[in-house]
């Protein structure tokens, strides 16, 4: 049940999940909305740190969760220098920027 992060928070970095699921939240006042489950293998926070835009959902621990973070100068120097990387997270940010 911990908050990882809340929508409208400054982006600092992606999480990758190693182990455990995380809930991803769409906070509308008093209503949530689970827009996703995210499991292992998976990540998240990158579309804020792509944007360059302010969080766009809440993410809330499911269960116990064991993740990687690369904070956003190591992301960013990741995201320009492997070009299937910067690719993958594009598409990756178009389809869930379809799902809201």
């Amino acid at each position: 049940g911990e908050i990882i992060f809340r929508q409208g928070d400054s982006a600092d970095c992606l999480y990758v999940i190693n182990a455990g699921e995380v809930e991803v939240i769409q906070d509308a006042g008093e209503t949530e909305t689970i827009l996703a489950r995210l499991g292992p293998g998976e990540y998240f926070g990158e579309m804020a740190l792509l944007s360059n835009a302010p969080r766009n959902a809440t993410i809330r621990a499911a269960t116990d969760l064991e993740a990687l973070t690369i904070h956003r100068d190591d992301f960013m120097s990741l995201h320009g220098s492997i070009p299937a990387l910067r690719q993958s997270l594009e598409e990756a940010m178009e389809r869930r920027t379809a799902k809201e």
